[in-house]
């Protein structure tokens, strides 16, 4: 990558070649999946910027959201990091629990950072 101009490789052959516009990059992009066994609603936010964002968050279709959620942080302030045999631990997600969640909450997302966000939900 160089600049906003992007080349995808494989093996040899040029099989991508486009230019984005960075001043139009959303920073927070989400999957949301449902556990049909059990209710349970895990969201996969990456924020793509250097800046912490505050959201929030509104859980739809679910009764009753429980009170506390597992979290799974990946992040680094250096985009770039990445492990190596030197140093294997560079980058390594950290986990928490966070506390006075619901239907309805707010979440403030590392900068440069992968979250997986587990709440336990029934329909």
């Amino acid at each position: 990558m160089n600049g906003e101009h992007v080349k995808c490789f494989l093996d040899g052959q040029l099989v991508h070649d486009f230019t984005y516009d960075l001043a139009h990059l959303k920073p927070l992009h989400a999957v949301v999946s449902r556990v049909t066994a059990s209710g349970d609603i895990i969201m996969k936010v990456a924020n793509v910027s250097s800046q912490s964002i505050d959201t929030r968050i509104s859980i739809d279709g679910a009764s009753l959201v429980g009170s506390n959620c597992e979290v799974s942080i990946l992040t680094s302030a250096n985009p770039r990091d990445e492990n190596s045999i030197e140093a294997p631990m560079k980058v390594v997600p950290r986990s928490k629990v966070v506390q006075g969640v619901g239907r309805i909450f707010r979440y403030t997302f590392d900068p440069n950072s992968v979250t997986v966000i587990r709440l336990k939900a029934s329909q």
